[in-house]
Formats: C-alpha cells, structure tokens, sequence
C-alpha cells in the first residue's frame, strides 16, 4: 500500500500539488479517504478532516488605477507593472526628466545592464538586485521610481507576482517598447499622472488531519507535509527554467506523507492504545510552514497537550550502502536519549541532531515548547527538481523509519518527555556544509532573502555583528532569494575562504568580507 499511496501522490495527475492547486486538493481528498477508511475521527469534532486556512498569493492592480505618461494611458501588465515591493501612490500629478536624478522627483533608471548580468548568470537574482537599487534610490531622495530598458534584453514576466515587503516609494517597470525609445531620445520633461492601489490577494488551502481517539490524557502527533512546488510558479525550482515541468516531489513530500498514513495504520490495527495520536498532512510548507503555523497557533495547548511531535521529512532516499538515516530534535527532551538507547537496531544506524528548528515543519510546534523529532534521510541532487520521481523511492527504507517510530512510542509511554530548547540550526543541511554563518533562517519569511531569526552564540554571524530580522542578500557571487539559494551559497565554501557577504537591515544595505572559519 505505501508504494501505491505514494505512486498517486507523487503521479503527474496531480501535477506537483502546489499548495492550493487542484492537484494538491485532490491529495488532500485522497488523504482523508484514506483516513475515513481506517474509521478514524475528525480534528476537535470538525465535521471534516479538512482544516481550511488563508495565505498570501501576491496582489493585484485596483481596477481604479491610473497610469500616464505624457496623457498617454497605460495598460497595466501590458505596458508596465509595479514591482512588487511598490507602495501606493494618490493622484501624483509631475514633471519629470529622465536623466535628472534630485531629491524629491521621481527618477527613471535604465536597468540594461542589470538585465544582460542576469541573463548571463543562473544564480542572480533580479528582483532582489532592482529591491535593492530601488532602496538606495529610495535613500537619495527619491519619491517614486521608473525602471526601462534601452536594450531588447526581456524583462522577467513573473516579477510582478511575488510578494515581498513593501518600500515607501512607487516602483514601477515600463515595458512599453513605442514609448522608452521615445523616452530615451527625449531631453524635454515628462507629464507623469499616478494614481495606483495594489490589493493584496490570497490562496486557499487545507491541512488534513485524522484523529485516532484511544480517550486518554496523552496525545502525540505525527505529520508530514503533502504540498510540493506544481510546475515551480512560486519560484522554489533549483532548475533555471522550470516552465512545464512537473515537479512530482515523491521523497519531498510524498514519502513522509506515505509513512505517516502507514503508520495511522499501523496503530490503529495494532490497538496501541496508550495515546491518542493526531495524524496531520500539512499544506503549504514550501512556502513557509504555514499550514503547520496554521495549526499551531489554533490549536488550544492547555486543554489538548501534546505529549511530542513527529515530523517526516523527505524520507524515501534510504542509502542502502551507509544504512543511515538522521533525527533531528533529539535535544527537545533530555530523555529522548534513553528511549533511543532501547530501541537501538542492527538494520540501521541513526545520526541525531539536537537542534528542534529547521525548515520543516517541527520547527512550528517546538515554537510552541512541543518536544518534537523530525526524520529525514538527507538531501539529494533531485532537491525541488522535476527529477524527484517515485522510482527512485526506498520502500525497505521507508519500512525501517516505520519500525523505529513505533518502537519509539511503544518505549516513550515510560517517560513524562519534559520539553528542553536546544541551540537554533538548519537541521537538514548540518551535515551538508562544511561552513556555516551561525544564524538560525526565518522560515516563515517569504520575501526576497533569508532573514535572520535568530544568531547563534560565538559564531561568525554574531562576531561580525548581525542581528535578528536582518535580510541575507547575496553570498560570494551568489544572490539569496531563499533558503534554498543560501543553502547553495553555502555549499561552495570551506573553511579558510574569504568572500563577501551583503545583507540588508531596515532600509541599509551592509557588504562586508568575511573568513569563515
């Protein structure tokens, strides 16, 4: 049954199954059948397995804006559109010449350059290079910003669906390819009218959550999220160009998904009944855990404790050579310690990792002083690509973590499980990278960057003086837009090189050189 599960999960039917998408939404349906067929109960007498819930997907442009240029009506996304860090603007009524750049004007910028550096190298990061300009334009006394090309170099079509933070200027992008030749000829001023509104738009999802109801005190939760990247439309692909490839996410997140229904299974036939256990599939934690945040923060602790949190994490890729798999959290309670001590096997080795953060979805009930574990078996060079197909899936791998999780309940109704905090890494990635900046990612975040959450003590993150909500930008050579680019930042350095690293805090953007260590 679990390479039948995880065969439809991960089918190019259901082509990704971006959060919110039909494809996911059929998941969710073929999760909670799956739940109905074991009889098990709905989440705090819901009248579905089904928790619906809210999330950012971008803006749109009012109906009511306007835009001119010499009386010149423009057609949003057809002749411009904002950058998605723009502000409002009402009823901005100027002159403006192109090639003046005073303080208080609005400031038109070529961005040509900028265009043909992106196109010639597949780690940058326009958006974050045009936020970036835009801020230090902002910082010079500019009230509003027009960026153009003169050259034929395509502007990305996609810029205007991501959401970031806004700034407190307007910016905008001209695609109007009539109107910038006539702009970049003309030294007489500009009539320019705006008066422009974003409304922020919102995408809808579900976690699915089953219920296995033993009435006792204790409850224990095991969760894997069931959302991948569709076709890479949030911008999350590791390939360049991901227009038109399925990205069916069999080990990320199909498998842990898979094992978290075998083991609904598994505990209901075997009549454990010394807990009672929530299984939960959370959506949209490719975007930044927020189906598991979701639960979190509506979830009522005092009168639902949870005894601990298990959380499965891309764990079909079982190396049958090193016959290893890693645990993180292990550092949430210090007696996780004696219960791996009991439930030790000579068919696999375990690597554990104290730390109860990372990006995944344990990190939102450790917030919340839940002991937790999260399994993974380790990343792999079809990471958030098309290529992560179910066969290449261990089955006989996915069948150990299923043993070893149940003999970790079985032996943890002895022990009260205190909760512990542990020190704040990236759980996943610990055994990846050889440096490391010390500094714990706000997964939550979803603008462009890695903002920082939190700096650990001693480490070279905190000795160059970074502090908490400052946004990674770029590394070496490397733009940041997301964990994942920061992760293969990282990759390409060991200790002893010295690089760049530029990070922006507030409306500042900082470059400093580092060594790391």
């Amino acid at each position: 049954m679990i390479r039948e599960h995880l065969e439809f999960l991960a089918s190019d039917s259901l082509q990704g199954r971006r959060a919110g998408s039909p494809g996911e939404q059929k998941a969710a349906v073929y999760i909670a059948e799956y739940f109905k067929s074991l009889n098990l109960g709905t989440y705090r007498s819901s009248p579905s397995y089904f928790q619906p819930f809210e999330f950012p997907d971008g803006f749109k442009i009012s109906e009511t804006s306007k835009f001119e240029i010499n009386r010149t009506p423009l057609v949003p996304m057809v002749d411009y559109y904002p950058m998605s860090f723009s502000s409002h603007t009402s009823n901005l009524n100027d002159d403006i010449y192109p090639s003046l750049k005073e303080t208080q004007q609005f400031w038109m910028l070529d961005i040509v350059d900028h265009l043909n550096k992106a196109a010639s190298n597949p780690h940058s990061d326009i958006l974050s290079e045009l936020r970036t300009l835009s801020i230090n334009s902002q910082l010079k006394g500019a009230i509003g910003l027009i960026f153009y090309t003169s050259g034929n170099t395509e502007l990305l079509p996609q810029a205007h669906t991501k959401f970031t933070e806004t700034l407190s200027i307007p910016v905008f992008i001209l695609k109007k390819y009539d109107l910038i030749k006539s702009i970049v000829k003309n030294s007489n001023p500009l009539r320019i009218y705006i008066d422009f509104h974003l409304e922020k738009k919102s995408r809808y999802s579900k976690n699915v959550i089953g219920f296995l109801d033993n009435n006792k005190q204790e409850t224990i939760l095991i969760g894997a999220h069931f959302d991948h990247l569709g076709f890479g439309e949030d911008g999350n692909s590791m390939i360049g160009n991901p227009v038109n490839q399925i990205h069916n996410g069999a080990d990320d997140n199909a498998s842990g998904t898979v094992t978290m229904m075998n083991l609904a299974k598994l505990l209901k036939v075997r009549r454990f009944n010394h807990y009672n256990f929530l299984f939960v599939a959370f959506s949209a934690e490719e975007l930044g855990l927020i189906g598991s945040k979701y639960f979190a923060e509506h979830h009522d602790f005092k009168s639902h404790p949870l005894k601990y949190m298990i959380n499965l994490d891309m764990v079909g890729r079982f190396n049958d050579s090193s016959r290893s798999f890693t645990i993180g959290g292990f550092g949430t309670s210090k007696e996780w310690s004696i219960i791996f001590n009991q439930t030790k096997s000579k068919d696999y080795t375990i690597k554990f990792d104290s730390s109860g953060t990372g990006p995944s979805d344990h990190t939102s009930f450790y917030r919340k002083d839940v002991p937790v574990l999260f399994y993974f078996t380790g990343l792999h060079s079809d990471y958030h690509k098309p290529t992560d197909d179910p066969e290449k899936i261990n089955y006989g791998g996915i069948n150990f973590i299923s043993d070893n999780i149940l003999q970790v309940v079985k032996k943890s109704k002895s022990f009260a499980l205190p909760f512990a905090k542990t020190r704040e890494i990236q759980t996943s990635t610990s055994t990846r990278f050889s440096v490391s900046l010390g500094i714990m990612p706000d997964y939550s975040y979803t603008g462009n960057g890695v903002r920082v959450d939190g700096v650990s003590e001693g480490k070279l993150a905190q000795q160059i003086g970074m502090q908490s909500s400052d946004i990674i930008k770029k590394l070496g050579s490397i733009d940041i837009n997301s964990v994942e680019s920061y992760m293969k930042a990282l990759a390409q350095f060991k200790k002893g090189d010295t690089t760049f690293l530029e990070y922006q805090r507030g409306n500042d953007v900082i470059k400093i050189q580092i060594t790391f260590k």
